[in-house]
């Protein structure tokens, strides 16, 4: 897209671009009235909850051949406010040539009219405080319409939210992408249009958990989670309370067998009390006859014995904690039964896509898929991936809330993937 973020745009100062733009509206005349263009796209950003005023990005291009100095008349919404204009020259921001734009109307169609003398691209960027508008509960919807004051061989839309911001729900033929500042771009090619045809695109959107700020030792999926080592510490608590039951009850067993043999007073079957005088001979031969009931057993349970078994308790609970962290995680490559997988993201698998994807290079499977992975990164919605090792099948499964097939396709396309 032609347009350029705001965000990451390097200003002159407001003195020296008034100062530019008047020494080069004296020295240069202008043209003719506004050409055809070749492209138009439009970008609207906006913030959580509606704060703020939305910014739209306006680009347009004419065409090649078109000599210079020209007029670029870029269509903007009623009321909106120019916050910065100027021409595209080079590939880095920081070539672009701030311009004055003026604000104004033309057959009915309010349009921000720029000069152009060294580039045949333009931008404005002009604050449109209706842009967003609550919807139902906590859904808000970013939108603008606008009217083409002229003939265009390409047009493009999209909408930007903001980090902490997700679309509800994705619009038929509506793509996604990841951007600078960690904006999420939708966006829409409505091709060529034709003077005093309407430009409108709207997207309902909703905030979401913010992800944990760099250093404070959140996991990459932004949820709350026990730290491993109060896990081992817990369970070694409980290893220890476990053990030391078992010490318990071995100690009980020992001195229950003491108090039969060394007990002064028996009772009856009546319940009466018998002497130790009054004790069958017998009796005691029955419990001489039955030692594993009333010896006293060796104690296997001693001191070294207790500490080996918790010690073992405890490797096998931290190897447990780090393996089933690893499962699962995010960004981390697992390979098994011939299938290289990765979790993407935090999104649902509501849905999910099968690709033959291909390898232009002579690279084993093994060292492409992370490279095929970070390029589905790019895709929001994208929840998790598996490459097939020998028949190069990929699964991708994916939220059609956020993504859609033609998305995943193009990320992979573009990173050479798919033909």
């Amino acid at each position: 897209m032609l347009v350029r973020p705001v965000a990451a745009r390097l200003r002159a100062p407001l003195a020296t671009t008034i100062a530019v733009a008047l020494a080069l509206t004296l020295a240069v005349p202008l043209s003719a009235a506004a050409a055809p263009l070749a492209n138009m796209d439009f970008t609207l950003l906006v913030t959580s909850q509606g704060t703020g005023n939305p910014l739209l990005l306006v680009a347009g291009q004419l065409p090649e051949g078109t000599e210079l100095p020209a007029e670029l008349a870029l269509p903007v919404p009623e009321g909106s406010i120019v916050e910065w204009s100027g021409e595209i020259v080079g590939q880095s921001i920081e070539e672009d040539a701030a311009a004055p734009a003026t604000i104004e109307t033309r057959d009915g169609v309010t349009v921000a009219v720029l000069e152009m003398n060294n580039s045949r691209i333009g931008q404005v960027e002009v604050s449109f405080p209706g842009a967003v508008t609550p919807a139902e509960g906590d859904t808000f919807t970013g939108a603008f319409e606008v009217t083409a004051p002229t003939d265009a061989e390409m047009v493009r839309v999209a909408i930007g939210l903001a980090p902490g911001t997700q679309a509800a729900a994705l619009p038929d033929n509506v793509l996604s992408a990841q951007g600078p500042q960690g904006y999420t771009y939708y966006y829409r090619e409505l091709g060529e249009m034709s003077a005093g045809d309407p430009i409108a695109f709207s997207l309902d959107y909703r905030e979401i958990s913010a992800p944990p700020a760099a250093g404070t030792g959140g996991s990459p999926s932004g949820s709350a989670e026990v730290p491993p080592l109060v896990i081992v510490l817990i369970a070694a608590v409980l290893a220890g309370a476990v053990l030391m039951v078992l010490a318990s009850r071995a100690r009980s067993r020992g001195t229950g067998v003491e108090e039969i043999e060394g007990d002064a007073v028996a009772l009856s079957e009546d319940g009466g009390v018998v002497e130790p005088a009054a004790l069958e001979s017998e009796t005691v031969s029955e419990l001489e006859s039955e030692p594993e009931i009333i010896s006293p057993s060796p104690g296997w349970l001693t001191p070294q014995r207790l500490v080996i078994i918790a010690g073992v308790l405890v490797v096998g609970i931290i190897a447990a904690v780090i393996l089933g962290g690893q499962q699962g995680q995010i960004g981390v490559t697992e390979s098994a039964d011939g299938w290289i997988t990765q979790r993407i993201s935090t999104a649902s698998s509501e849905s999910s896509l099968e690709l033959n994807v291909q390898i232009g290079c002579e690279c084993p499977p093994s060292e492409e898929a992370p490279k095929m992975f970070e390029a589905l990164r790019q895709v929001p919605g994208v929840a998790h991936a598996a490459l097939h090792e020998a028949t190069l099948l990929m699964r991708i499964e994916y939220d059609p809330a956020l993504t859609n097939e033609a998305a995943i396709g193009l990320a992979l396309r573009g990173a050479g993937y798919l033909p």
